[in-house]
């Protein structure tokens, strides 16, 4: 089968073409998206299916009205995308990304990862992380993790190399810079809240302190904000009674056994600087002592300014 890809057996250049095209795709590709890097080439594909190159599939991956084949073998496919100059591949590739990225629908958003992969391989580095992230996010919506996961990594990994290949920029935050911390930012939002619903603290805690680095970069209280609250809610999840829990910026949460319910706790959060710092304990009902099955309630670990508590 392999033979045929020789010049005897393919009956004309415009089915070869159209084969090599059609690698570029992928093993599995469609009609309108060989139509889309070739507009005659979608004319050798009856030639290609009575050849036994290209395969129809009855069951499509977008919709009942693209028509979807796949290479009659993987090897095949491996072959035919290695005769291609790599300059072709790359602009193959973008206009593969292209008509990817414009795709409409209830499935549209299945093929982000794709778009990103052909944009990654056509050395559109920016675009390839930007979908990147839109399918990180779509995947962690659908609570699909490890996809969630597989896309962010890929996206830093290429982020890191970029900024690698540029070395240090002295001109301070230009806004391409700016765009790509947001950018940044978007992708390493996603991996805490999947890491946190996976309960990967260690990672977790990491990518919290990574955040906290973008947000400083970019000067956005917006996005300290955030990462605070994320770290409030990692020491709810994590901490335990009498073990200060470092929520940045000098700010501290500490718990303290409150005996009203299991796991009742009373609050103290400790914030500000030098003569600013302020000590504030907050708690629910304090309960009884001797209970047999709850901790007896605990004063707060040192001095407090502000008092707030339910009764």
């Amino acid at each position: 089968r392999l033979a045929k890809l020789k010049k005897a057996d393919i009956a004309s250049e415009a089915e070869r073409l159209a084969l090599q095209e059609a690698s570029v795709i992928g093993p599995v590709f469609w009609e309108q998206a060989l139509a889309a890097l070739d507009a005659h080439a979608p004319k050798s594909l009856p030639a290609l299916v009575r050849r036994e190159l290209a395969l129809p599939q009855l069951d499509d991956g977008l919709d009942h009205e693209m028509l979807e084949y796949a290479f009659s073998h993987q090897m095949l496919h491996h072959v035919t995308y290695a005769t291609l100059l790599k300059s072709t591949r790359r602009a193959l590739h973008a206009r593969a990304a292209t008509w990817l990225a414009g795709l409409t629908g209830a499935r549209a958003s299945d093929f982000l990862g794709a778009a990103a992969e052909h944009f990654e391989l056509a050395g559109d580095i920016i675009q390839a992380c930007e979908f990147f992230a839109r399918a990180a996010e779509h995947a962690r919506s659908r609570f699909e993790h490890d996809a969630a996961l597989g896309h962010v990594e890929r996206a830093l990994m290429l982020l890191d190399r970029e900024a690698t290949k540029a070395g240090p920029d002295h001109r301070g935050l230009t806004s391409e810079a700016a765009a790509t911390l947001a950018l940044r930012w978007r992708l390493l939002v996603v991996r805490e809240y999947t890491l946190n619903t996976r309960g990967e603290r260690a990672e977790q805690r990491a990518t919290l302190d990574t955040m906290q680095d973008v947000a400083d970069a970019l000067d956005d209280d917006s996005r300290r904000s955030l990462v605070a609250r994320r770290r409030s809610l990692f020491g709810l999840r994590t901490a335990d009674y009498r073990e200060p829990v470092d929520l940045g910026a000098g700010h501290e949460l500490t718990f303290h056994p409150a005996g009203h319910l299991l796991g009742a706790a009373s609050a103290r959060i400790c914030f500000g600087e030098g003569a600013q710092r302020r000590r504030l304990l907050v708690s629910g009902d304090i309960g009884r002592y001797d209970d047999d099955f709850m901790a007896d309630p605990a004063p707060p670990s040192g001095p407090v300014d502000y008092l707030l508590v339910e009764s």
